[in-house]
């Protein structure tokens, strides 16, 4: 698994419990984690497929609970808000990660 999954299988789900989205947090993260493997697509290609996903994932629970449990329509909204704070975390932790040197705190003076 790719170092960039790695980081979103562990980082993702603590940012998504604190978005609307935190229900449908494993629909969210096999979203992006599938559309991680598209060879070829964009950012914004990869986010539409993860929105999918995640609208799949609402659907099956409104099945499963036989009536509208949650709007598929507002979910696939709540997942591209969510997909944003995700990257933008795994990004910040992904630098975190490879930088040659820790940061420092400036002298106080």
């Amino acid at each position: 698994m790719p170092k960039w999954l790695q980081i979103l299988a562990q980082v993702g789900p603590y940012v998504l419990a604190l978005t609307p989205a935190a229900p449908l947090t494993p629909f969210v993260i096999a979203g992006i984690q599938a559309a991680e493997h598209l060879p070829g697509a964009t950012g914004d290609q990869k986010k539409v497929i993860a929105q999918q996903i995640a609208s799949i994932g609402a659907q099956g629970l409104n099945t499963v609970k036989g009536t509208q449990v949650i709007d598929p329509a507002l979910v696939a909204d709540m997942t591209k808000d969510a997909i944003d704070a995700v990257v933008q975390v795994t990004n910040a932790a992904h630098a975190a990660a490879t930088s040659p040197a820790p940061m420092q705190a400036a002298p106080v003076a």
